[in-house]
């Protein structure tokens, strides 16, 4: 898979403005779905808790990465769960708290929220 970085990238590259983060709790994630931002999440395929794994690439940065990895893109809450997105399956699902957040947290809660098209700056 992709993680969040190089996909901010390629957006910039056509104009979309994204924000890539790491670590944010719940009430940020409600926050975002709330401002109508949508936010991309990576996770594991069918959220199943699974261990991370490590390797050092040839620039010497320490990776992380899970085997299953998997992105969905967060649509909804409410106080039990939350609804997403998922392009595997085709279809919305529904996850409870707890078990969004144990895979979530596996990959350090990284996210991505898609602000729109970029805003050209005013010419005088």
């Amino acid at each position: 898979g992709v993680y969040a970085e190089p996909i901010a990238r390629g957006l910039a590259k056509v104009g979309i403005k994204a924000e890539v983060h790491y670590n944010e709790s719940v009430e940020w994630l409600k926050e975002q779905i709330r401002q109508g931002n949508p936010v991309m999440i990576w996770a594991t395929a069918n959220m199943v808790k699974r261990e991370p794994e490590y390797w050092t690439a040839k620039d010497g940065q320490r990776i992380k990465a899970v085997r299953g990895e998997h992105t969905y893109l967060v649509i909804g809450f409410d106080e039990k769960g939350v609804w997403v997105a998922d392009p595997w399956v085709g279809r919305q699902r529904y996850f409870d708290w707890s078990t969004f957040l144990a895979s979530w947290d596996i990959l350090d809660r990284m996210s991505l929220i898609i602000l729109g098209p970029e805003t050209p700056e005013p010419t005088s």
